[in-house]
């Protein structure tokens, strides 16, 4: 009978989403605190140490592996391909597709961006050499791309930095430009969730990691409220993944009846 009543709960029917359940969530979204990396006149230095921070994170929980599969599983075996990751932060997930993808294919292209100015410059100077990564400016609400122009669109860790209706906004951009699917990975708002990443920022010597770290669970959105906003954005065939208890991945196709999400109907899961 519990386990009815919290099912009852849940969007897409009373499905659990695939993966780690932590149960209900016990925090309170915090919706009146912006974190300080957003700021425009953040300081580069602390704002460097933070973005390396985010990078060394990513590598010792493998927070990126789940993404690149799911990249992967939404494109064909061979051929050229486009991909575009946005608010990507310094770029490593950028660096880490196109070492995925370039080997296997004849013309890959993988375009970074961001919205703010001093994150681009950072994230050019890191990707410099690296690999065959381009740079955007733009608001992640507003991609300067055509309509069913990119083949996959990825945004990484960044959701929870939008409040609910931006969210929607970026959500249907995305999908509007993705020809073959749209892939969103963010933190999951959780006490344990919250716990960890608080023991974890005061390794780091920025202070806008400690300040930020913890602010971005109470920010970030649940599995369940994210797949909420992917569907007042009109995405229709949404599956979600939890990978580890503290994440989740929200992947959305085209409908089979069109190549955009917004406004077309198509069978969900």
């Amino acid at each position: 009978m519990a386990r009815d009543r919290e099912e009852a709960r849940l969007p897409l029917g009373g499905r659990r989403v695939s993966g780690w359940w932590l149960g209900r969530p016990v925090l309170r979204r915090w919706t009146d605190r912006v974190e300080l990396m957003d700021q425009p006149a953040v300081s580069p230095r602390l704002l460097a140490r933070s973005l390396a921070d985010m990078r060394r994170l990513n590598r010792l929980f493998g927070w990126q592996r789940p993404v690149l599969r799911a990249v992967q599983s939404l494109l064909p075996a061979s051929g050229p391909c486009t991909v575009l990751d946005v608010a990507t932060g310094s770029g490593d997930l950028p660096l880490a597709l196109a070492g995925l993808l370039a080997p296997r294919r004849s013309s890959v292209r993988v375009i970074a961006s961001d919205a703010h100015p001093t994150v681009l410059r950072l994230g050019r100077h890191y990707t410099a050499n690296k690999g065959a990564v381009s740079w955007v400016g733009h608001d992640a609400r507003l991609p300067p791309f055509p309509r069913g122009s990119i083949d996959v669109v990825t945004c990484a860790s960044a959701l929870h930095h939008f409040d609910e209706q931006d969210a929607i906004t970026v959500l249907a951009a995305l999908a509007t430009v993705a020809r073959r699917g749209v892939i969103v990975a963010d933190a999951s708002r959780s006490l344990p969730a919250l716990l960890a990443v608080c023991v974890l920022s005061r390794f780091s010597r920025s202070p806008l990691t400690w300040h930020d770290g913890p602010l971005s669970v109470r920010r970030a959105y649940t599995a369940e409220e994210v797949v909420v906003l992917a569907q007042r954005a009109g995405w229709r065939r949404i599956r979600v993944q939890r990978p580890d208890p503290f994440r989740w991945l929200l992947i959305g196709r085209p409908s089979p009846h069109g190549l955009s999400f917004p406004g077309r109907e198509g069978a969900g899961g």
